[in-house]
Parts: C-alpha cells; structure tokens; sequence
C-alpha cells in the first residue's frame, strides 16, 4: 500500500494502481471494515489521474455501494468518493448530479476540515461553471479559511490556482 501511495504521489497512476488492485487481491486484516472502501477510492482516483473517467466513475460509485455512512470511519472515504463523482459530473456537464454528490459529501463532513474544503473548493468550479462568481468566490473563501485553520499551505495554493481561474 505504501508504494501504492509513493507512486501516486510521484503521478506515476499506472503503477500506483497496479500495486492498489495487488494489495487488495491479497486480503488483508480489516477490523475497521475501510480496506474494500480504500480500495475503491484509492483505484478510482488513480484512474481519474490517468483519464480514465468511466473506469473512476464506476470505482467511486462502487466505494459508495461498499460503505456505510453509518460508520464512522468510513464517512471521509466516502464523501471523498461523492466529491470526486461530483467532479466528474461537473466535466460531463451535469450540474444537478454534481449538486447532489456535494450534499452527499458534505453531509458526511460535519465538522470544518481539509476534506470538507476540497469539497467547497469543487462546490466553486461549479459556480463558476454556472458563471455565478460571487457564489464561487465566496465559496473559495470559505475553502481558503478551513486550509488556513488546518495550516495546509498546498489547500491554500489550490484556492489560489482556482482563484486565478476566475480572474
């Protein structure tokens, strides 16, 4: 799983998701009940990377099925997975399914958290897709303020790229 994440990090997505559907094929413990979620998330999001849209799509849907928002350690994988879908609804320009995947995540994510503003930071491209800036840049503004409170300074930069985007 390590080198799963080494090669994700590096945008070596081909590999990461070689090593991602071995580590999976090979069983391991799961007390928690969060490895199939990671799982689907974690492959999903490597095929997104590689431009795989329909291949991540069915994973991140397939990580919603597997979970239960129940659990509460399986909420952040699962709102991760809503916010993704909702990303790609966004790129296939249906707005009403991206606008359900962002409730759906948010309402996983009640407290402010780094999670909580990459799902505000997708809620903005929409604005912004809608061309309603006020509402995106509101939005981003909120999403800048939790990165701040989390000192996460590649969020901070994130809203800054978005922010550029507007302009």
């Amino acid at each position: 799983r390590l080198l799963a994440n080494a090669y994700g990090r590096q945008g070596r997505f081909a590999e990461s998701v070689e090593y991602i559907e071995r580590w999976h094929r090979e069983g391991h413990e799961d007390p928690l009940g969060i490895n199939a979620v990671k799982f689907w998330l974690a492959s999903g999001l490597s095929h997104k990377n590689l431009g795989n849209h329909g291949e991540a799509r069915h994973r991140f849907e397939a990580c919603i099925a597997e979970g239960d928002p129940a659990k509460e350690h399986q909420r952040g994988f699962l709102a991760r997975a809503h916010s993704l879908l909702g990303q790609l609804d966004i790129e296939a320009g249906d707005a009403a399914a991206a606008e359900l995947h962002f409730g759906a995540a948010l309402s996983l994510l009640p407290k402010d958290g780094i999670q909580k503003a990459e799902v505000l930071k997708h809620q903005a491209q929409l604005a912004a897709k809608r061309g309603n800036w006020n509402q995106s840049s509101a939005l981003l503004g909120e999403a800048g303020r939790m990165y701040e409170e989390a000192n996460d300074p590649q969020g901070r930069f994130s809203v800054a790229l978005e922010r550029g985007n507007l302009a």
